[in-house]
């Protein structure tokens, strides 16, 4: 009987141990911080720039060619981190997701590239690029 008692005390503890270790890889890994930024890109026959500092205006950008923006991040954490670019709602087709790792103190320039398929169709196009940080 002491037998048994002392094998599921050593089962539940072996539990209990491999929960917290699971739990705290976890939250390691959750979001620190998140920001969803509008996107838009023209697709026409001639190029075209556009600036705006709160959006992602790709301005004009013929079949075949790119446009490139820059995202300027500074880790302010005490631990490397993780960036991630994810093109949403439509934005998929021109922006690839993208991550990058920034360590401590360090202040970069993300390049992000939107580029135009040939043969897509000429109009607007409207969606959104978010930005995940995370713990490295």
């Amino acid at each position: 009987m002491k037998r048994k008692i002392i094998f599921f005390v050593s089962i539940g503890l072996i539990i209990i141990t491999l929960f917290s270790i699971a739990l705290s890889i976890f939250a390691s890994k959750s979001v620190l911080e998140r920001r969803a930024y509008y996107t838009s890109i023209i697709v026409a026959d001639y190029g075209g720039l556009a600036a705006n500092g709160s959006a992602f205006i790709f301005g004009a950008v013929p079949p075949g060619s790119s446009a490139e923006k820059e995202l300027n991040v500074k880790n302010g954490y005490e631990f490397p981190i993780v960036v991630y670019i994810i093109p949403n709602n439509g934005m998929e087709q021109f922006v690839q997701a993208k991550q990058e790792i920034i360590f401590m103190g360090e202040d970069r320039n993300i390049s992000i590239v939107a580029s135009v398929p040939v043969g897509m169709e000429k109009k607007k196009y409207e969606g959104e690029i978010a930005v995940e940080i995370r713990a490295a």
